[in-house]
């Protein structure tokens, strides 16, 4: 993800923070299980002290005087209720553990990632945790006559449980419904396609025939210096506000009074950088950059251990690649399951192809410009082409990628880029047709 400078109006400086934050913690709370569920859980006994004190407020009588349920009736329907939703979310996180285990093994190991992200999942399982906590909470403040303070059942709570009773029972049914849908590869790899057409638009613009717009800078430049990496990782995003706020600001190291610079980003989203990678170029007056204006340099690339989907679109790209691999290794051996994965390949380059995509984007501010790499055309092609390498062992598979070539040079945005797939789509077929021997397989790859 790379994220350009704007005008913000009304508490800009705040805005930007926020939007810094985002960028570097919103893509792991969100893949991550335990932060939503979390939140989820702590619903349960916040709502189990409203109600009690709901309950308490209208004294003996209760907020329903014609209702009367015992001390030792409610001790027992809470205990009862408690105790199986334990046991359902016990279940629930067995059946998540074997949905992760099967996509690992019969998918890829890159799709747990987007499971795990899966809103469902979270607000499901701590809905079953909510409600244990609820009906624990509850349970405590019931009081029988024989015990030492004055008695007390909380009807209106008693009376809730049962209602989230019949709530979480819907919720185990439509969890159980989703974990059928999700371990289908249709349903996969349609999301997969989706979120990385959804991450191409907000990388490339949401106008794939959009022309792309100049920034202006310093002029030209001598002298500069190589920025290394000092983390190891894979570049999730590169912050290009943080960086120019950094940089221009008033005794900055471009700012008023100080040099121009020229800061050009070769690593890009989705690469995997070590300690002796080079993350960018400065450039300006005056030799190699000082520690600050490469201290901000660094500052602005965010590192993670693993890749991002929506910050990274080529990552979707090779995710569906992984999965029609795995589907033609002879472990596998399901090419239904590649020519799935190969059609939303195929609809995915299309739009792609159809796309004006510039090899960088510039944004300056005073004395400073910056330049970060984007994903181009071939980088997106370049893993769907490893596939040609493996379809031979199938003729249905082999046509539908040929067919997918031929689609994607037909949506090609300009003439360089249609004749290079085309080119690449013909050497393949060749190639194939040397080792076709039945005659009527011979003529479909002729088509």
């Amino acid at each position: 993800m790379i994220t350009r400078s704007g005008t913000v109006a009304g508490g800009g400086a705040l805005v930007k923070r926020l939007r810094r934050a985002r960028l570097r913690t919103t893509p792991d709370l969100v893949s991550g299980f335990w932060f939503l569920t979390s939140l989820v859980s702590l619903t349960g006994p916040v709502l189990a002290v409203a109600v009690v004190a709901v309950d308490k407020a209208h004294g003996e009588a209760g907020v329903f005087p014609t209702l009367y349920i015992s001390p030792d009736s409610a001790r027992t329907i809470l205990g009862s209720i408690s105790g199986s939703f334990i046991t359902i979310a016990s279940l629930t996180s067995s059946l998540t553990i074997v949905t992760l285990q099967l996509l690992s093994n019969q998918y890829t190991p890159r799709t747990v990632r987007g499971f795990l992200s899966s809103r469902l999942s979270q607000v499901v399982l701590g809905s079953f945790i909510a409600i244990f906590l609820y009906c624990l909470v509850v349970l405590v403040t019931v009081r029988a006559p024989a015990d030492e303070n004055d008695p007390f059942v909380p009807s209106l709570g008693v009376l809730l449980s049962i209602l989230l009773t019949v709530v979480g029972m819907v919720l185990l049914v439509v969890f159980i419904h989703a974990m059928s849908q999700t371990i289908q590869v249709s349903t996969m790899a349609a999301r997969i396609a989706r979120t990385t057409a959804a991450a191409v638009a907000g990388l490339h613009g949401a106008d794939p025939h959009a022309e792309p717009g100049a920034a202006a800078g310093p002029g030209p430049l001598t002298g500069g210096g190589e920025v290394r990496s000092t983390r190891t990782g894979y570049v999730r995003g590169v912050d290009l506000d943080e960086l120019l706020d950094r940089l221009d600001r008033p005794g900055g190291p471009g700012g008023p009074g100080g040099r121009a610079l020229r800061v050009t980003y070769l690593a890009a989203p989705g690469e995997f950088v070590t300690p002796t990678t080079v993350l960018a170029r400065v450039e300006g007056p005056g030799g190699a950059p000082d520690d600050r204006a490469t201290a901000a340099v660094r500052a602005a690339v965010v590192v993670a251990r693993e890749r991002e989907l929506r910050a990274d679109p080529a990552f979707g790209v090779r995710q569906l690649v992984d999965i029609t691999l795995r589907a033609l290794s002879s472990g596998i051996n399901d090419p239904s399951t590649a020519i799935t994965c190969l059609g939303y390949l195929r609809a995915l380059l299309e739009d792609i192809a159809a796309r004006d995509l510039p090899p960088s984007t510039t944004v300056a501010r005073g004395q400073v410009s910056v330049t970060a790499r984007l994903p181009t055309f071939e980088d997106y092609l370049e893993p769907y082409l490893e596939l040609t390498g493996y379809a031979g062992a199938d003729v249905r598979v082999t046509c539908a990628l040929l067919d997918g070539l031929a689609s994607v040079a037909r949506c090609a945005r300009d003439d360089e880029r249609r004749h290079h797939v085309e080119h690449v789509r013909e050497e393949f077929r060749q190639v194939e047709l040397e080792g076709v021997r039945m005659p009527r397989d011979r003529q479909r790859l002729a088509r």
